[in-house]
Formats: structure tokens, C-alpha cells, sequence
């Protein structure tokens, strides 16, 4: 079972890095009038949008289930909250209803190549806003990784993909605010709002790489790290390595408590394993005794 769950998120991984492809060529094709310039992209508008709509279409449905069956488990808070599926919920739904899903009703039933603005949803400014939040998608791909092994440790990977989570979601959340009540004026001009949605996607990427490759060494290094040789020491009978602290970062809680198991574990540690041997050589097979009692004296 966890086989095939492990296949399903590879698919949903390459699905899902798909998708982001499909943002920022969409967004090269507008800035670029491929549809006019280019004889084999004249129909480039309504595959984005048999595309787009697929992709949602994917995403919504990945949800649902997902939601019904941690409401079938009862697990669903759990889910929702510390699985990330609000992730989920943000970068499917909300797509599917209020763009992609009228944008392809249009062509289907009226005939009409509508992306800018249909009439489900009349505001522009709405639309346009909606649109920045497709960047969401981004964060389902830190969402897979959370579940790779061997990639950075547990709590590395919670601790940067929310942190990544958090980045990205406020940037988008201010970004149509401002988008929706016009204080970001996008114009008229479809190129215009091309170069905004690739420079703030490029941007969230940057972000997340950013955020991935440099605070998540910084936290596996100084708080990650540590705590992981703690643990094997307190475990570990043959496992008596120290904690190497920053003098930068002496006064922090982690390196305070390492330097108390470097100075008062270890040597304790030892201790024991010492007086085990010393016992294992000179007493009988069948004898037993406290390998602490020479501790408390």
C-alpha cells in the first residue's frame, strides 16, 4: 500500500511541476503573441485552456478524496491543518470555479475563447487576482518533497516548507488584495499582466529555492543536526560522538542543552559503559548487579 501511495505522489509530482511549466509558458506565450506571430500556436489559447482546465479539474478532484477519506478515518483537522490540504484546497478549487471552469464552459457551450473575464465572474480586477494565486501550486511540490525520505530530516522539511508556505502565501494574498481593490493597476494590456504574473512567479520560486537551499542548511545545521547526534547518543550504546556548537550561537536553547549532554551525558555515558565491562569480566554468566549502583555511590 505505501508502494503504490509512493507511485501516486511521483505521478502528482510530475502533474504538478507540469502545471507550473504551463503557468509560466502561458504567460511567454502572451508576452510573446505566439498565437499571432506563429502559424502552429493559433489555437495556443484554447489548449491553455483545455490544459488549465485539466489540471484543476486533477487538483479538485486529488482534494475531494483526499478530504473524504481523512473524513472517513476522522482525521481531517489533522489533514487539513499539518498535512498542508488547505494547499491543496487553495491551488485547485478557487481555480476550477472561478477560472478555469467558466473560461472552458464559454468554449464549450457559447463558442467563445473567454480568459481575461467571463461572465460568471464580472470583476476583472477579481480575475486577475485569481490568477496570481495558480503560483499555490508551487507549494504542493514542497508538500510532495515533505514526504521523501532521506532528503533533509523531518523536522527540516516541516520547518522549511512552512516557512515557504507562509512566504509564498502572503505574498499572493497581498498581491491580489492590492490587485482586487485596484491599488495594483494591471491595465488593459494582456502583455502588461503577462510580465507581472511571470516576474511574481519567478520570484516565488526564487523565494522557495532560496528559503529550501539557504535557511534549510541553516536549520539543519544548527538546530536539526544537533538535536539528531543528542538522540543517538541517548540510544546508541556505541554511539559517543559530541556535539560541535558555533560559538555564535553558544547562547541558543538547542547548544545549551548540547553543551550540557557534551559535559554531563557523555561522561556519565562512558561511565556506565565502563563499569559494564568491568563487571562483564569479573562477574559469572548467571549474575546480575546495578550497572548504576557505583553511580549513586
Amino acid at each position: 500500500m505505501k508502494t503504490f501511495g509512493k507511485i501516486i505522489d511521483n505521478i502528482l509530482l510530475v502533474v504538478i511541476l507540469l502545471s507550473i511549466v504551463q503557468i509560466i509558458t502561458d504567460d511567454f506565450a502572451v508576452i510573446g503573441s505566439w498565437a499571432t506571430t506563429y502559424n502552429w500556436a493559433k489555437d495556443w489559447d484554447l489548449w491553455m485552456i483545455i490544459v488549465g482546465f485539466a489540471f484543476d479539474v486533477t487538483f479538485t478532484l486529488e482534494f475531494l478524496v483526499r478530504a473524504v477519506n481523512a473524513l472517513i478515518h476522522k482525521r481531517f483537522v489533522t489533514y487539513f491543518f499539518y498535512e498542508r490540504g488547505w494547499i491543496d484546497l487553495l491551488a485547485s478549487v478557487p481555480l476550477l470555479a472561478l477560472l478555469s471552469g467558466p473560461a472552458f464552459y464559454e468554449y464549450v457551450f457559447n463558442g467563445v475563447i473567454a480568459i481575461k473575464g467571463n461572465r460568471f465572474v464580472g470583476n476583472l480586477k477579481i480575475i486577475k487576482a485569481i490568477r496570481v494565486s495558480r503560483i499555490l501550486r508551487l507549494l504542493r511540490v514542497l508538500k510532495i518533497f515533505g514526504k521523501i525520505e532521506n532528503v533533509m530530516s523531518k523536522m527540516s522539511q516541516h520547518h522549511v516548507s512552512s516557512v515557504s508556505a507562509l512566504v509564498v502565501t502572503c505574498s499572493v494574498a497581498v498581491f491580489m488584495l492590492l490587485t482586487s481593490i485596484g491599488f495594483v493597476d494591471l491595465g488593459e494590456s494582456p502583455i502588461i499582466e503577462a510580465r507581472v504574473s511571470l516576474t511574481f512567479t519567478i520570484v516565488a520560486i526564487a523565494n522557495v529555492l532560496m528559503i529550501s537551499l539557504l535557511y534549510g542548511r541553516h536549520f539543519a545545521q544548527n538546530v536539526s543536526d544537533p538535536i539528531y547526534v543528542m538522540k543517538r547518543g541517548m540510544i546508541e550504546d556505541d554511539y559517543n560522538f559530541t556535539v560541535k556548537a558555533k560559538k555564535h550561537y553558544k547562547n541558543e536553547e538547542v547548544f545549551e542543552l548540547a553543551e550540557a549532554y557534551n559535559t554531563l551525558w557523555l561522561p556519565m555515558k562512558v561511565r556506565i559503559q565502563s563499569i559494564r565491562q568491568k563487571k562483564k569480566s569479573i562477574q559469572s554468566p548467571g549474575q546480575s548487579q546495578d550497572d548504576y549502583s557505583d553511580l549513586l555511590g
